[in-house]
């Protein structure tokens, strides 16, 4: 049999490879071994940011049980929990998310970031699911296991993989830092311990304040259309679509803002969940200030 040979480029394309396997296993021993040398930030002026890891504190065993909640007779509605934490973290010398450009980085604060969490559960107690509306780009794989593991050793099998969502409401002028994968800590130039025990701390701070605020309340649910505060980003790229297609649209953006109203037995407003189509970039590429962009604006006017 003929010895195969090698092209010049298919060498160089070998070599390549060889290269980004060798760098990237590199990158990813130093993730893991500095990820867990690194000394936890502490902030001296809220305890909200106080993280678990490293510490010797004895910790009080699981919560196995559900809750016994007090019955209401006649009672047909939920039990609502919701819970606001801050999730601020690094405002400097930390590269904001979305864009993906060289040199954003953060240089102060315009806007606090926060950690919005609703658990809603069955009058009786049986079922359950938290729902977490946090203040960043992204949710990384990284930061839902370090949650999940927290909510684990915390409150034992009552919140899951299977009942425990983690949203972000893709703000372009938030933190980045957070992610596990080569390419997101090249892109945000390292990955912060300091900025991921932040999020992970005020994410559970939040899902803390939700589940000790239980009470029985009622969902609403509504949609209706909201119009000029949005663009389609190219409506060029849009017209190329089958006329059959756009016909089916009165307009090239959703429109369509559903919303979930959730209120106690008085009637009072406890919180919102909405579902809008509308990309947070106010602020744009050229902004250096950690802020929420436009949703987080709108929950601050809400709330």
């Amino acid at each position: 049999m003929a010895k195969r040979t090698f092209s010049t480029l298919e060498a160089f394309l070998i070599f390549l490879l060889v290269i980004m396997t060798v760098i990237t296993v590199a990158l990813l021993t130093l993730l893991f071994v500095t990820s867990g040398t690194i000394e936890n930030h502490k902030d001296s002026g809220n305890h909200w940011f106080s993280t678990t890891l490293g510490s010797t504190t004895t910790q009080p065993p699981p919560i196995t049980q559900t809750p016994n909640f007090p019955s209401f007779r006649n009672f047909s509605g939920y039990y609502i929990g919701v819970g606001r934490a801050d999730c601020t973290g690094q405002v400097s010398d930390i590269n904001l998310m979305g864009y993906g450009k060289n040199g954003q980085n953060a240089r102060g604060l315009l806007t606090r970031l926060f950690s919005r969490a609703f658990i809603l559960a069955d009058p009786d107690g049986s079922n359950r699911m938290a729902f977490v509306s946090v203040e960043l780009c992204m949710i990384s794989q990284r930061l839902r296991l370090e949650v999940l593991k927290r909510l684990e050793s915390k409150y034992g099998s009552l919140y899951r993989r299977d009942n425990v969502i983690l949203s972000a409401i893709h703000t372009h002028s938030g933190p980045a830092g957070f992610f596990q994968y080569t390419l997101y800590i090249l892109a945000s130039e390292g990955f912060s311990n300091r900025t991921f025990q932040y999020i992970v701390s005020g994410i559970m701070k939040s899902i803390d304040i939700a589940h000790t605020n239980l009470k029985p309340g009622k969902i609403f649910i509504n949609k209706g259309n909201v119009a000029n505060v949005q663009i389609n980003r190219s409506p060029s790229s849009y017209l190329l679509n089958p006329q059959s297609e756009r016909a089916r649209y009165s307009s090239n953006t959703d429109k369509e803002m559903l919303v979930l109203k959730l209120v106690d037995l008085n009637g009072e407003d406890l919180g919102l969940i909405s579902w809008f189509a509308i990309h947070p970039v106010s602020m744009n590429n050229s902004n250096h200030f950690v802020n929420s962009d436009n949703m987080g604006y709108a929950a601050y006017l809400f709330e």
